[in-house]
């Protein structure tokens, strides 16, 4: 059921999925860059990303080789504890990127 709904409410885009995840996100560049939608937790993980999911497909496929660029407007998760503080938040307003050139 629970897979149903993020399905459901990520669409039409691209989902990451193997034996041992299933999450809204796809890389852009293999094994590089990828995009995701924001890691969640609480009731918002029911149809969002779950956090410990993200954090545990992140240090399993990566290690500690990855860094996490937040362009949400939202930094309600817990960096440090999560992703070892390899978060840089920019508090772009949701569902509006920001052009490339903001980021570097």
């Amino acid at each position: 059921m629970v897979s149903f709904i993020r399905k459901l409410v990520s669409g039409n885009r691209r989902r990451f999925k193997d034996d041992e995840h299933d999450l809204d996100l796809t890389y852009i560049i293999p094994g590089r860059i990828m995009a995701m939608s924001y890691p969640s937790s609480s009731l918002e993980s029911f149809y969002r990303n779950p956090i410990e999911k993200v954090a545990a497909f992140l240090n399993q496929k990566h290690g500690n080789k990855y860094w996490i660029i937040n362009t949400s407007e939202r930094a309600t998760y817990d960096g440090d504890r999560y992703f070892g503080g390899r978060v840089t938040s920019y508090h772009w307003p949701d569902h509006h990127g920001p052009p490339f050139d903001y980021l570097f």
